[in-house]
């Protein structure tokens, strides 16, 4: 089965004039998945941010970062891949842990 077929990823850009709008936006979102999963890859502090409200929801989280991230501060285990194909083994494993 094609993974496109089982996750519905999506992506909105929101203003950064209003963070709290923004904020609540994440939360919302966050809130209502079923489950995050978070790339540390490149280490862009906005993923740290919403693991972090993820984990603060107590939302089921699986944590993944290319082979050679930096990781700066993160809550539970992180998975690492080399390449996209090891980087679909982790999304299959993570669905099979649901």
């Amino acid at each position: 089965m094609n993974l496109t077929t089982i996750l519905k990823p999506s992506c909105v850009r929101l203003p950064l004039e209003n963070k709290e709008l923004h904020t609540a936006s994440i939360v919302y979102d966050v809130n209502e998945s079923l489950f995050v999963f978070a790339d540390l890859s490149y280490e862009r502090p906005s993923c740290y941010y919403e693991l972090g409200i993820a984990q603060a929801l107590n939302k089921i989280t699986f944590i993944v970062a290319r082979q050679g991230t930096t990781i700066h501060q993160a809550e539970g285990e992180i998975h690492f891949y080399n390449n996209l194909i090891e980087y679909e083994k982790l999304v299959r494993q993570a669905l099979e842990k649901l």
